[in-house]
Order: C-alpha cells, then structure tokens, then sequence
C-alpha cells in the first residue's frame, strides 16, 4: 500500500502471514507477530477503558441527575421554610400587636381609674401603684414604691399576719385604714388578690366620704381580717 510516495510500515498491515520470505526474516515476521499481539492487546484494554468510561460516565450522569433532583428538591424546602417564617413572622407581629394594644388598655385603664391600684411583692413592697393611689396614700409614685402596706396600717396591726392570711386564701375585702405621711388617715374599701401573677398581689382601694372618729376602731378591723 502506498500514500503520496510512501510505503506504510508493514505491522499495520492485517496478515502479517502474506508478507514473503523475501521481504521479510524469519525473525522480522516473528517481531511483527510480536509487535501485532502486542497492539491486539493495546486495543483491548483501549476498549476496555473505554468502557469502564462510558460506565464512569453513565454513573456520573446519574449522579448529577440525582444531585439536581436533591438540589430541587433542597430549594423548594428552602422556598417552604421562607414561606412558613414569613407566615410565622407576620402571625408573631400580629400577636406581638394585639399585645401591644391590651398592654396599652390596660395601662390606660389603670393610670385613669378613679380607683387606687397597687401591685406588691410577696413582702407587701409596692412594685406598681397608678395616680389614684399615689393620691390616696400621699406620696409621689417613685416615694410611693419605695414603701410596703406595713408602712401605711394601724401600728397595732399585726401587718405580717394578716398578710400571709391573704397570701394562703388568695382574696380578701374590707376597709383599711391610710396612715399617710403627713399624719392623716384616710379610710378605704378595698379588694386584693393574691397571685394574679406568680409573686404579683393585686390591691383596689376606694377612699370612703369622711366616717365619724367612733366608727374608726371597727373599720380599722374589718380591714383585717379576710371575708369568708
């Protein structure tokens, strides 16, 4: 075979058997045998390899068709996940709200209450008190909070008794006498609630018109003892 002048080396030539004793050895003809198995195999594990490939291919195919379905399926939890924080985010700021505006009724309900409110501690210290009691009792609301009930009863009350009698039966009505600091006395109905909140005790007072001087001792004491 011949191309543009030149003769192709004979090992490509299919059948090496064809080539005459006199163009080749004996020893020629064997390398070439030689040479041509050795290609034979050359070509197997060309072949092979490429099928090992196609096979490598196939599975990285696979792969990357199984990692865009999780990539999919990871971008729409992600899409379910914003949705469900911003329905949570607008359900929470509603909430949030609703809150805002009870937290607004309720203070405007006890700074305008013609009542006196008072919060106390488990001690009887004031923690809270609105205007009303801050003119009940005498005292400006930072004074005022730095006080307890037992700084405002009879001296003859036994306050830290009857103040664990409220803390055990959780309610209790009467009239309490204001000893305020300038020295006067002002009479009040009152109602009080234990534990309205945990370490939080509720108190409503409502100044009574002026009770004659004889009728003191006896108000001073129903504001003592708990209602059954």
């Amino acid at each position: 075979v011949y191309r543009t002048g030149y003769r192709l080396n004979p090992i490509y030539d299919e059948e090496v058997a064809d080539l005459t004793n006199e163009q080749l050895s004996v020893a020629q003809v064997a390398e070439l045998r030689a040479v041509n198995d050795e290609m034979r195999r050359a070509l197997d594990r060309i072949q092979l390899t490429e099928t090992e490939l196609r096979q490598k291919n196939e599975t990285l195919a696979e792969a990357q068709r199984q990692l865009a379905e999780e990539r999919q399926h990871l971008e729409n939890l992600n899409q379910n996940l914003e949705l469900q924080v911003a329905e949570r985010t607008a359900s929470l700021a509603e909430a949030n709200r609703k809150l805002m505006f009870r937290e607004q009724q309720w203070q405007a309900l006890f700074n305008r209450a013609p009542d006196a409110i008072l919060v106390a501690d488990d001690e009887g210290r004031y923690l809270d008190a609105n205007p009303a009691a801050c003119e009940l009792f005498g005292l400006p609301k930072k004074k005022l909070l730095q006080k307890s009930i037992a700084d405002f009863a009879d001296p003859g009350v036994d306050v830290k008794q009857l103040w664990q009698e409220f803390l055990q039966t959780d309610h209790m009505t009467g009239v309490f006498a204001v000893h305020r600091p300038d020295g006067s006395v002002r009479k009040a109905e009152f109602s009080a609630i234990a534990h309205f909140m945990p370490g939080r005790h509720l108190s409503i007072l409502r100044q009574q018109p002026d009770t004659p001087a004889a009728q003191e001792q006896e108000l001073v004491s129903t504001a003592t003892h708990p209602q059954p």
